[in-house]
């Protein structure tokens, strides 16, 4: 009896081909430095009031940011976005400006919006990222994070498009906001017939290199 149900024990158990289960690679995630140099973080408003239609919108430039980006093709959920930027740093790309009309802007960007000698900084970091492939070595990314501007923090929301290239990335996006939310003065002139308006659309096109291990 006893041979038996050994016997058929031995039947029932599963055959084993004494492979293991292959196991897929993931490419670690890599850490990028922003580039100041080749990079660009600009802001832009525009012009409102009973006088609006007759002044002009303003593109305003950071010389001073850094910031990271840690980006895996294969493991977007791994990967962050961070950025400061120096308020104190701002230039007027306005050619057509004479000198006195852009520090006029830049004063009252500073002085009266920003009020750069209490804050400083603006500064992002993300806390999610989903990426999709639209190509070779080519990503649409949708970042979720927290900002920071003028003393007060609030989620926002931007899509942007990743591309990589050996050890180089680039990032290109941009996000919209109400100065409102943020306890920013809008910046008025001509006796309040001419007044910046609510909305503020900032635009970045960053270039970064991958850090040394």
């Amino acid at each position: 009896m006893l041979g038996c149900l050994l016997a058929t024990t031995l039947r029932a158990a599963p055959a084993t081909t004494g492979r293991a289960a292959p196991v897929v690679q993931t490419a670690p995630v890599v850490q990028y430095v922003i580039v100041a140099d080749s990079s660009a973080m600009v802001m832009q408003t525009y012009s409102g009031g009973l006088l609006g239609s007759l002044a002009q919108d303003y593109t305003i430039a950071f010389r001073r940011f850094s910031g990271a980006i840690a980006f895996a093709p294969n493991a977007a959920d791994s990967a962050s976005f961070s950025l400061v930027m120096s308020t104190d740093s701002l230039v007027v790309l306005n050619r057509d400006l004479s000198g006195f009309e852009r520090r006029e802007v830049l004063r009252k960007t500073k002085e009266d919006a920003l009020e750069t000698s209490r804050y400083p900084e603006i500064a992002f970091r993300s806390t999610r990222v989903a990426a999709t492939s639209s190509g070779p070595g080519r990503y649409d990314v949708a970042v979720s994070g927290m900002l920071t501007l003028h003393g007060v923090t609030r989620p926002t929301a931007f899509r942007a498009q990743i591309t990589l290239a050996g050890p180089t990335l680039r990032a290109r996006g941009e996000f919209r906001l109400k100065q409102s939310d943020y306890g920013i003065r809008r910046v008025m002139a001509l006796g309040n017939l001419v007044r910046v308006k609510d909305e503020v659309r900032f635009a970045f096109d960053a270039f970064a290199r991958a850090r040394p291990r």
